[in-house]
């Protein structure tokens, strides 16, 4: 039973003190209105890429039909290439038939072998002008927030808010503030 009326002194003791220290430090608001003076933007760097278009002159090959070196086949070289071809022609053949076969196959592939290939190369450039997009990064200030600047009570209070809260705020514009007191130690 001792014990049990020690605790509850105890528990008794913790509550009144508790209820004193919130009285002590009891906080009072008053409310009072301030006339908006000022109303200043607070800049932020902000970095952003943008498109801009580059041209410049360029060098376009032309390409065109060239012929190689030589000019074609001479009447003896077309003559051999006759002969030797009759020649063979007959004696696979064993006819004549097979000769003269041989000899225009012979006199055909003498000409084509001496006459110049042709194939494409460049023959000269035509200038183009060429446009791409290029993304370059550039700095902007950006005023993403305000500093409001309130008379309220004689004294200037300054409020930071963001652009949404600042957009409906005007000089002149009355507020109603909220004054807090708490009695120090």
């Amino acid at each position: 039973m001792h014990n049990f009326k020690t605790t509850l002194n105890v528990i008794l003791l913790s509550i009144s003190i508790g209820f004193l220290s919130n009285i002590a430090n009891a906080t009072v608001y008053n409310t009072v209105t301030g006339q908006l003076i000022k109303k200043e933007p607070v800049y932020t760097s902000v970095q952003q890429r943008q498109p801009q278009q580059v041209c410049s002159t360029v060098d376009v090959p032309v390409y065109g039909t060239v012929q190689n070196g030589n000019s074609g086949a001479t009447g003896g070289d077309v003559l051999a290439g006759a002969i030797i071809g009759g020649i063979l022609g007959k004696a696979i053949t064993g006819q004549d038939n097979g000769a003269g076969f041989g000899a225009l196959v012979g006199a055909m592939t003498s000409a084509e072998k001496k006459k110049g290939g042709t194939n494409q190369q460049i023959v000269g450039y035509t200038k183009e002008n060429r446009c791409s997009t290029q993304y370059v990064t550039v700095q902007k200030k950006v005023a993403n927030q305000y500093k409001l600047v309130y008379l309220v009570n004689g004294s200037e209070v300054s409020i930071v808010v963001n652009s949404a809260v600042a957009r409906n705020s005007f000089i002149g514009q009355h507020k109603q503030f909220r004054i807090h007191y708490q009695l120090l130690n």
